[in-house]
């Protein structure tokens, strides 16, 4: 049975980049924004901090062969990131996988929703999708137990396999 490559991205509690190097010649990381942000409601109690912690937010887009494939939102932690870790993800152009697989942390992915959706203006714009629906997820990573990341991908199915 031939699984396609959009739908062990969108199941895999691994690293996303690592099964894109197998499937294309260059993959790369463009950082679109890094900020901090106070979070309130669903997203704190996932993070699992009072309503109106502060958060940092990474925006990238993870590109392969040159063209735009997922567009990925990382809320993180800072009291839960180890400190090299928190210098790296407000300024490296790494993917957050391999900087935590190049800082030996243990971490535990749960996948908390798949899911399609509209692409957002946005999401046509830097992805540039035509599609009627792109696909999505949404996880959290854990270390120590307690969650250190909540990320959002939504993934471009004209560069990954699957028409919307």
């Amino acid at each position: 049975m031939e699984v396609p490559l959009l739908e062990v991205l969108l199941y895999t509690d691994g690293s996303v980049t690592r099964i894109l190097e197998r499937f294309f010649e260059e993959v790369t990381i463009d950082p679109l924004e890094t900020r901090k942000l106070k979070v309130e409601g669903r997203e704190a109690r996932l993070l699992g901090v009072p309503d109106g912690d502060t958060v940092y937010v990474r925006r990238v887009v993870i590109k392969v062969d040159g063209r735009p494939a997922i567009l990925a939102t990382s809320l993180a932690r800072p009291d839960n990131l180890p400190g090299r870790l928190r210098r790296l993800v407000l300024q490296s152009r790494k993917p957050l996988g391999k900087m935590i697989e190049e800082l030996r942390l243990e971490t535990r992915r749960e996948i908390l929703r798949v899911e399609e959706a509209r692409p957002s203006p946005e999401d046509e714009e830097i992805l540039g999708v035509s599609a009627p629906k792109i696909p999505w997820r949404e996880y959290l990573v854990y270390h120590r137990r307690t969650p250190m990341l909540l990320i959002r991908e939504r993934f471009n199915p004209e560069v990954l396999g699957r028409e919307g």
